[in-house]
């Protein structure tokens, strides 16, 4: 497995003892469900981008179309602390050095707001 080692805090939330390509099928299916754009950065790790906030554009002369895709608008948090910018994030698979079947979800923001992606990493 190429799983980089976990170095630093712990939360117990992120622990798992399901095989990493479960956790990460999991991790793709609850991003995505959140409207987060999702691209994979190796075998165990995925670049996230949740985008930033679009101002509706509503025209009379266009009827409104419902997409046979599955693309879900992206999850805002309360507008006191997210004001709808853009926040970018990796999520990766780490195993510990001396514990074989136990695995962690590592979250480490990358861009963006520290409080809409503390709302975020919660949400996950």
């Amino acid at each position: 497995e190429n799983l980089r080692i976990h170095e630093g805090a712990i939360d117990r939330d992120g622990l798992s003892s399901r095989s990493p390509t479960e956790i990460m099928a999991s991790l793709e299916k609850t991003l995505k469900a959140l409207g987060i754009d999702v691209k994979y950065d190796g075998e165990y790790c995925l670049k996230c981008i949740r985008r930033k906030v679009r101002v509706p554009v509503s025209t009379d002369s266009q009827p409104h179309q419902l997409s046979a895709g599955f693309n879900l608008e992206p999850v805002y948090g309360d507008p006191a602390f997210d004001c709808g910018d853009e926040v970018r994030f990796i999520v990766e698979v780490c195993r510990f050095r001396n514990l074989p079947h136990l695995y962690i979800v590592d979250i480490r923001r990358l861009k963006g707001n520290v409080w809409v992606y503390k709302f975020l990493y919660r949400k996950l």
